[in-house]
């Protein structure tokens, strides 16, 4: 096959019950110049035997295989073989609008980006869903067909934000300049990969359509059980590289309060999230990371409150029992402050 506007990743792995749906939202797009490259990641189901099915029907369907190694080593020895002019990562379990390569090309053409970003709704039990939308600095009469920015413009996107890269339209020429590929973490392996794309896109673009569908029925998936147990410590090396990766750029001040907020974020999650048998080892490694992280009272400050009082809970701590106590009283004492803040305004006005 010769060169092609979109190439489309799939790392793929014990898929069957839901890669078809996937691979039929490709089949059915509006726009024909495009290749998937589909790497299968040791399934043991029949997610194989389907790719091979449809790679046999549609010459734009490449199918490769690989000892189970994560969605990181899939998706980097797919950027390697992709030909197309962008690229867009899909999961092998959600699935695309019918016109998403066509727009999201056609944005990307207009503003000539390295990043187009877009949104997604996630679809939950009991046809619960919830929009994933990008807070992007615009105002109503903003042309999205003629605007871009970088991450002055919306610093916030950088860690703040929404991390998937599923999200995303990359240029490839782009990505393989600024040697952006998936860190080996086997877990949360989108982090690193945004931060570093959203720093280094001097073009970013945004299509405020939603496009992707995630799907989050599965009580078994990888996000869910990942961050319920041990595994999602590696968060905190996470931490560290990109720390690292802020010093090597030199916005580590510029950054600074966003990287603040970012990792007491990602960590309170953790503890929302965890299982108990694991509760005293996360909160040994975190009252460490918080130590070491030594906030003045201005930086406390900018954290969202609901994050002050669990940053101050951690450090002022012993235990993991400790800081439950301390985590109950602080919240009552800060409700306790605002309605007396509340009451007093009232009584001065009258």
């Amino acid at each position: 096959m010769s060169d092609c506007k979109i190439s489309v990743i799939i790392p793929v792995y014990n898929s069957a019950d839901y890669l078809c749906e996937c691979l039929d939202s490709l089949i059915s797009q509006t726009f024909n110049d495009f290749e998937v490259i589909c790497i299968d990641d040791g399934s043991t189901d029949k997610s194989k035997e389907i790719l091979e099915e449809y790679s046999n029907k549609d010459i734009r369907f490449n199918v490769f295989s690989q000892e189970n190694s994560g969605p990181a080593v899939a998706r980097n020895n797919a950027i390697d073989k992709a030909i197309g002019e962008y690229i867009l990562f899909l999961d092998s379990d959600d699935w695309l609008k019918s016109d998403t390569l066509e727009k999201l090309y056609s944005t990307a053409c207009s503003n000539s980006s390295e990043l187009v970003l877009f949104n997604a709704i996630e679809h939950y039990k009991d046809n619960i869903t919830r929009e994933r939308i990008y807070h992007i600095h615009a105002d109503e009469t903003t042309d999205f067909d003629e605007f871009s920015f970088d991450y002055n413009n919306n610093i916030n996107l950088v860690m703040n934000g929404y991390h998937i890269v599923c999200t995303k339209l990359h240029k490839r020429s782009f990505i393989n300049e600024n040697n952006i590929r998936f860190k080996r973490y086997g877990q949360f392996e989108d982090i690193y990969f945004h931060i570093k794309s959203m720093i280094c896109a001097k073009r970013i673009s945004y299509n405020p359509e939603i496009f992707y569908h995630y799907r989050r029925t599965q009580e078994d998936s990888r996000q869910n059980t990942t961050i319920s147990t041990d595994k999602s410590f590696v968060l905190f090396s996470i931490f560290d590289e990109v720390e690292e990766l802020l010093e090597e750029y030199e916005l580590s001040q510029k950054l600074h309060i966003n990287f603040i907020r970012f990792k007491v974020n990602e960590t309170y999650n953790i503890f929302n999230n965890i299982k108990k048998e694991y509760t005293d080892e996360l909160y040994k490694i975190t009252y460490d990371e918080f130590n070491k992280m030594n906030l003045n009272n201005k930086d406390i400050l900018r954290l969202p409150l609901n994050h002050q009082i669990f940053y101050k809970s951690i450090i002022q701590s012993s235990d993991y029992l400790q800081y439950e106590k301390l985590l109950k009283k602080n919240k009552i004492l800060t409700e306790f402050k605002g309605y007396a803040r509340k009451l007093k305004n009232k009584i001065m006005q009258q």
